[in-house]
């Protein structure tokens, strides 16, 4: 099956809006991707139950190590900030 588009990784490249630098720039995608998981959990489709179900454990683990990267980043701030203070 042919690809009606030549050059589709360009056009993938061309829909991104923003690029995330941050981890705080993460958690918010994270939240409103787990949040609609969450409402598939009501889908009368057991399968679709269960992918969310598993979605959502995936979610919220990615959610926790990315909580745990900005709660380091933040710390590493900090302690460059106060070593740099006592340098100078």
């Amino acid at each position: 099956m042919a690809n009606s588009n030549p050059d589709a990784l360009k056009a993938r490249q061309g829909k991104r809006k923003r690029k995330l630098k941050k981890v705080s720039d993460v958690l918010p995608i994270v939240g409103r991707a787990l949040e609609k998981a969450e409402s598939l959990l009501e889908d009368i489709d057991p399968t679709v139950q269960l992918k969310a179900a598993n979605t959502i454990f995936q979610g919220a683990m990615a959610f926790c190590k990315l909580l745990e990267v900005g709660e380091f980043e933040a710390r590493l701030q900090v302690l460059e900030g106060s070593q740099i203070r006592g340098s100078a």
